[in-house]
């Protein structure tokens, strides 16, 4: 069994540090102050606590809910994980409150961003005209070359390709409830229910 001279402080110990709680912890301040790392750390959890105080979640929490909503509703779609393959939702722009006193564009743009087994996907969804949208990706991991075919699947079947740097584009897509896939050289990915 360690001594506790033997031990490094936890965040919890760390987090008190950094909330200038010391008198009720001396021999841990002692520890810290002497020790590089746990003091950047407990320096670092400080700037974190004094962060999260200054949030007002209240303002957060509608999107934090829409974009819970979003995340277990393509879950869902997938069958809650069943194919390995499966992209999976984690950044939705549209349900990211605007800071104050900005004003949203006049554009109805939105930004989507997947994380798979093998690497990101970001789509960013732009409206060329009423009921059409520009469809623009990048798969941020390792697919084999330019020859590689993306396919976006909804009433009607668009193929696209990858470019050298893993972007790829539909000009023109019309509104639905499409799957997005394409093979890396570890298997195949799948967006499936992505909303236009």
């Amino acid at each position: 069994m360690k001594k506790k001279s033997d031990q490094r402080p936890g965040l919890n110990v760390l987090a008190q540090y950094a909330r200038g709680d010391r008198e009720s912890m001396k021999f841990w301040s002692k520890f810290i102050e002497e020790d590089a790392e746990c003091r950047s750390n407990a320096v670092l959890l400080g700037r974190l606590s004094r962060l999260i105080d200054a949030v007002d979640f209240r303002r957060t929490l509608p999107a934090s809910t829409d974009l819970a909503v979003s995340i277990f509703r393509g879950l869902k779609a997938d069958g809650w994980g069943e194919s390995k393959s499966t992209a999976h939702l984690y950044f939705d722009s549209r349900s990211v409150p605007l800071p104050e006193g900005v004003r949203s564009s006049l554009s109805s743009q939105y930004r989507l961003k997947y994380q798979t087994d093998t690497g990101q996907v970001e789509l960013s969804v732009v409206p060329v005209y009423p009921g059409r949208f520009e469809v623009t990706g990048r798969f941020e991991g390792e697919i084999p070359g330019e020859t590689v075919e993306v396919r976006l699947k909804g009433r009607k079947t668009l193929s696209g390709r990858f470019d050298r740097y893993g972007f790829f584009s539909f000009p023109e897509v019309n509104p639905g409830v499409y799957s997005l896939s394409f093979q890396t050289s570890t298997g195949p990915v799948v967006i499936s229910h992505l909303e236009l």
